[in-house]
């Protein structure tokens, strides 16, 4: 049951990171160019964004909890009995 478990957590953290890597190639510029980048300053841009930078931030918490509910999971799971 204990070797289940853990091909079942390894699998979901695979499907995961697979399903990133898709989804950041899904939205890749299909024109060839790396970055379409104009350089105007817009002061009152950096309001707007707060809430890309508030998500990112929330995503990187997720991740980070994940990682250590997975090895907490992980050590549960595989510690030996006294």
């Amino acid at each position: 049951m204990k070797k289940f478990i853990l091909v079942l957590l390894t699998a979901l953290m695979l499907l995961s990171l697979f399903a990133t890597v898709a989804f950041a190639e899904g939205e890749a510029s299909t024109d060839g160019a790396i970055a379409d980048v104009e350089l105007d300053w817009h002061p009152e841009g950096a309001l707007n964004n707060l809430k890309y930078m508030g998500l990112g931030m929330l995503g990187i918490f997720v991740v980070v909890g994940a990682v250590m509910l997975i090895t907490y999971l992980l050590n549960v799971i595989t510690a030996k009995k006294k």
